[in-house]
Protein backbone atom coordinates (compact mmCIF):
# COMPACT_ATOMS: atom_id res chain seq x y z
CA UNK A 1 0.00 0.00 0.00
CA UNK A 2 1.33 3.41 -0.94
CA UNK A 3 -0.20 5.50 1.84
CA UNK A 4 0.38 8.83 0.12
CA UNK A 5 -1.33 7.68 -3.09
CA UNK A 6 -4.16 6.08 -1.12
CA UNK A 7 -4.69 9.36 0.75
CA UNK A 8 -4.85 11.29 -2.55
CA UNK A 9 -7.39 8.83 -3.98
CA UNK A 10 -9.48 8.93 -0.80
CA UNK A 11 -9.48 12.73 -0.83
CA UNK A 12 -10.63 12.73 -4.45
CA UNK A 13 -13.35 10.14 -3.76
CA UNK A 14 -14.46 11.60 -0.43
CA UNK A 15 -13.63 8.36 1.38
CA UNK A 16 -11.88 8.31 4.77
CA UNK A 17 -8.42 6.69 4.57
CA UNK A 18 -9.16 4.45 7.56
CA UNK A 19 -12.21 3.05 5.76
CA UNK A 20 -10.10 2.28 2.68
CA UNK A 21 -7.36 0.68 4.78
CA UNK A 22 -9.99 -1.46 6.52
CA UNK A 23 -11.18 -2.75 3.14
CA UNK A 24 -7.78 -3.63 1.72
CA UNK A 25 -5.91 -4.60 4.92
CA UNK A 26 -6.05 -8.37 4.25
CA UNK A 27 -4.05 -7.73 1.06
CA UNK A 28 -1.38 -5.42 2.51
CA UNK A 29 2.08 -6.98 2.59
CA UNK A 30 4.26 -3.87 2.40
CA UNK A 31 3.78 -0.12 2.86
CA UNK A 32 5.34 2.96 1.34
CA UNK A 33 4.89 5.62 4.00
CA UNK A 34 4.63 9.31 3.17
CA UNK A 35 2.16 12.01 4.03
CA UNK A 36 -0.23 13.69 1.59
CA UNK A 37 -2.63 16.61 1.41
CA UNK A 38 -5.67 17.16 -0.72
CA UNK A 39 -5.80 15.30 -4.00
CA UNK A 40 -2.46 16.43 -5.44
CA UNK A 41 0.25 16.86 -2.77
CA UNK A 42 1.99 13.51 -2.39
CA UNK A 43 5.24 12.34 -0.85
CA UNK A 44 5.15 14.91 1.93
CA UNK A 45 7.21 14.52 5.07
CA UNK A 46 5.50 12.56 7.85
CA UNK A 47 3.37 14.97 9.87
CA UNK A 48 3.26 17.66 7.16
CA UNK A 49 0.07 16.39 5.52
CA UNK A 50 -3.32 14.99 6.45
CA UNK A 51 -2.60 11.29 7.14
CA UNK A 52 -3.45 10.30 10.71
CA UNK A 53 -0.45 8.05 11.32
CA UNK A 54 -1.51 7.18 14.89
CA UNK A 55 -4.81 5.79 13.60
CA UNK A 56 -3.04 4.09 10.68
CA UNK A 57 -0.56 2.41 13.06
CA UNK A 58 -3.38 1.08 15.26
CA UNK A 59 -5.25 -0.24 12.22
CA UNK A 60 -2.22 -1.91 10.71
CA UNK A 61 -1.16 -3.46 14.02
CA UNK A 62 -4.58 -5.09 14.18
CA UNK A 63 -5.38 -5.81 10.51
CA UNK A 64 -1.98 -6.25 8.80
CA UNK A 65 0.56 -6.96 11.55
CA UNK A 66 3.10 -8.60 9.22
CA UNK A 67 3.31 -5.70 6.78
CA UNK A 68 6.73 -4.13 6.46
CA UNK A 69 7.32 -0.52 5.45
CA UNK A 70 9.74 1.95 3.96
CA UNK A 71 9.50 5.75 4.07
CA UNK A 72 8.95 7.23 0.62
CA UNK A 73 9.47 10.95 1.09
CA UNK A 74 9.84 13.19 -1.97
CA UNK A 75 13.56 13.97 -2.31
CA UNK A 76 14.19 11.97 0.87
CA UNK A 77 17.51 10.76 -0.48
CA UNK A 78 18.99 14.28 -0.69
CA UNK A 79 21.58 15.24 1.92
CA UNK A 80 22.59 11.70 2.76
CA UNK A 81 18.99 10.53 3.13
CA UNK A 82 18.03 13.27 5.59
CA UNK A 83 14.36 13.17 4.57
CA UNK A 84 14.21 9.43 5.17
CA UNK A 85 15.89 9.75 8.57
CA UNK A 86 13.46 12.51 9.55
CA UNK A 87 10.54 10.30 8.49
CA UNK A 88 11.83 7.40 10.57
CA UNK A 89 12.29 9.68 13.59
CA UNK A 90 8.70 10.88 13.24
CA UNK A 91 7.30 7.40 12.66
CA UNK A 92 9.12 5.72 15.54
CA UNK A 93 6.98 7.21 18.32
CA UNK A 94 3.83 6.12 16.47
CA UNK A 95 4.79 2.71 15.07
CA UNK A 96 7.57 2.01 17.58
CA UNK A 97 5.27 2.53 20.54
CA UNK A 98 2.87 0.04 18.98
CA UNK A 99 5.67 -2.50 18.61
CA UNK A 100 6.88 -2.05 22.18
CA UNK A 101 3.34 -2.45 23.49
CA UNK A 102 2.87 -5.74 21.66
CA UNK A 103 4.96 -8.33 23.50
CA UNK A 104 4.46 -10.90 20.75
CA UNK A 105 5.25 -8.50 17.94
CA UNK A 106 6.28 -9.84 14.59
CA UNK A 107 9.25 -7.48 14.45
CA UNK A 108 10.74 -8.81 17.67
CA UNK A 109 10.10 -12.38 16.54
CA UNK A 110 11.85 -11.69 13.25
CA UNK A 111 14.78 -10.07 15.07
CA UNK A 112 15.08 -13.03 17.43
CA UNK A 113 15.01 -15.43 14.48
CA UNK A 114 17.64 -13.37 12.62
CA UNK A 115 19.86 -13.42 15.73
CA UNK A 116 19.45 -17.20 16.01
CA UNK A 117 20.41 -17.65 12.33
CA UNK A 118 23.42 -15.37 12.77
CA UNK A 119 24.43 -17.36 15.85
CA UNK A 120 24.13 -20.62 13.94
CA UNK A 121 26.29 -19.26 11.09
CA UNK A 122 28.93 -18.09 13.55
CA UNK A 123 28.91 -21.48 15.28
CA UNK A 124 29.17 -23.41 12.02
CA UNK A 125 31.87 -21.20 10.54
CA UNK A 126 32.30 -20.74 6.81
CA UNK A 127 30.62 -23.28 4.56
CA UNK A 128 32.84 -25.48 2.48
CA UNK A 129 32.01 -25.91 -1.18
CA UNK A 130 31.86 -29.37 -2.64
CA UNK A 131 31.79 -30.19 -6.32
Amino acid sequence: LDVSHAMLACAELGMPLDEYVGLIAPHIAHLHLADASGSDREGQQIGDGQVNFALLARQLRKLAPDAGFIPEIWQGHVGGGQGFWTALERLEPVFGAAERADAGSTLRSKNRNANRRRSLRETRGPRSRTS
